[in-house]
């Protein structure tokens, strides 16, 4: 019995003494996780745009190893930023945030601060075109930022030519008023056959469009509406169009010169934001005329009063019942209507008020509105005695957009055809707003429409 207890002693030591095994020496050198890196350090994140960080694993042997994979990641503030498994943080709102990496008991983090969003894309619309020589193009340009957010900056856009050959004049759309009623797009005016560029530059971005001038000859021109009947006071916008040799036709309307055979009744402008718009000043008949190389066209006006005639009987505003946010402009339209039934456009003509200044202010002359703070308020106009109101809400920054609708959904054209779309902007209260104006348009296939 002795005997066997000596021997599972000894086994028992050998074992414990090594018998082809180090463990015990395995525990002082086991390479352990000691500390986690996350990188990029301290950095910064426009709204709306992604940032890829990556965990670095520092050991107690002093060697590296890539853990982005494995670790936990999270912020501290999910409304400033989200992070996803792969260490993929997306900015929400400005503000700052840490971003934290974990594994094995240990952390490591940095910090994110989200700035406001930043133009990302610039567009030209229309992105090409082709016109006659005399004939003008009206364009605009929209940056896409990295919210998603569109914004028309028409008018803070840097405008140029890429070779400026003199086939289209040069333009400077900061010079155009946006306020105006009849002109809120650059516009370039087509001199001679041939090929250039437009190229608009906002915020360290440049889009361009490319534009065609045709060698064709202006054989005609003609003047809408070609009788028209108004009240003092009132605006008149005319079209002029040019018919040329290749069988095509252009708007000339900023081009030609204009004449008011009776400046006392009507006057019309031939320069600024305001060409081709008439205005009436008091009754009588005058006749309105464009002249472009040689060629004419007229139309008549006939200025009425009330005293004795038809009379305004009801007054309309247009839009009714509209949505916008604050900064926002909105124009409106007042039409009246005599007895007989007959309807002209008195926009310039009435008197406009707000019964809320402070959430929106309207021009008194212009039917001009402009959002100012969060509220309601009652857009009136008033032709003498006649008046006319509508709703208006104000909606406060902080509504956010969560959808847009097109309408129509679904429609046929004929070739050549025109259809009219609007944009429909669905808030988070549940109010929508027309952003027909404000949204980038574009077609799926530029060869059908």
């Amino acid at each position: 019995m002795l005997k066997r207890l000596g021997l599972l002693l000894l086994i028992s030591l050998v074992a414990s003494c090594g018998g082809g095994s180090d463990a015990s020496f395995d525990n002082g050198d086991a390479r352990l996780l000691q500390a986690i890196e996350v990188n990029p350090a301290d950095s910064s994140l426009p709204v709306g745009l992604e940032q890829p960080f990556t965990a670095t694993g520092i050991y107690t042997d002093g060697s590296r190893e890539d853990i982005t994979g494995r670790a936990a990641w999270t912020v501290q503030d999910t409304r400033v930023a989200l992070i996803d498994a792969a260490g993929l943080a997306s900015a929400v709102e400005p503000g700052t945030t840490r971003v934290i990496a974990a594994l094995d008991g240990l952390q490591g983090e940095t910090t994110l601060t989200v700035t406001t969003a930043v133009a990302s894309r610039l567009q030209i619309l229309p992105p090409a075109a082709e016109l006659p020589v005399n004939a003008t193009q009206d364009y605009r340009a929209f940056a896409v930022y990295s919210d998603g957010q569109v914004e028309n900056v028409t008018f803070s856009a840097e405008w140029s030519l890429e070779q400026d050959t003199g086939i289209v004049a040069p333009f400077d759309a900061s010079e155009i008023d946006p306020r105006s009623l009849f002109d809120d797009f650059g516009t370039a005016i087509a001199r001679s056959p041939g090929t250039d560029r437009v190229i608009a530059r906002f915020a360290g971005l440049e889009a361009r469009s490319d534009v065609t001038v045709r060698d064709a000859t202006l054989l005609a021109l003609s003047v809408t509406p070609t009788e028209k009947r108004t009240y003092p006071g009132s605006l008149v916008a005319y079209t002029a169009t040019g018919s040329y040799s290749d069988g095509s036709v252009a708007n000339l309307s900023k081009v030609v010169s204009w004449t008011s055979s009776d400046s006392g009744v009507a006057t019309i402008s031939s320069s600024g934001d305001e060409r081709g718009i008439a205005r009436a000043l008091s009754p009588g008949d005058t006749t309105v005329t464009a002249s472009l190389e040689g060629l004419t066209a007229s139309a008549s006006l006939t200025v009425i009063t009330n005293s004795g005639g038809p009379g305004v009987a009801r007054l309309s505003v247009l839009p009714a019942d509209q949505v916008i946010g604050t900064g926002d402009l909105l124009q409106y339209t007042a039409i009246g209507y005599s007895g007989t039934g007959e309807s002209f456009d008195l926009t310039n003509a009435v008197r406009w008020t707000s019964s809320a200044p402070e959430s929106a202010s309207i021009e008194e002359r212009g039917g001009l509105a402009q959002g100012r703070a969060a509220g309601q308020t009652t857009i009136s106009a008033r032709y003498e005695s006649v008046t006319a109101s509508t709703g208006l809400s104000v909606v406060g920054a902080e509504v956010a957009l969560t959808g847009i609708n097109v309408e129509p959904i679904d429609a046929t054209l004929f070739v050549l055809g025109v259809q009219q779309y609007s944009a429909i902007g669905v808030y988070a209260d549940g109010s929508r707003r027309d952003l027909t104006s404000s949204v980038l348009w574009d077609s799926a296939d530029r060869d059908i429409i």
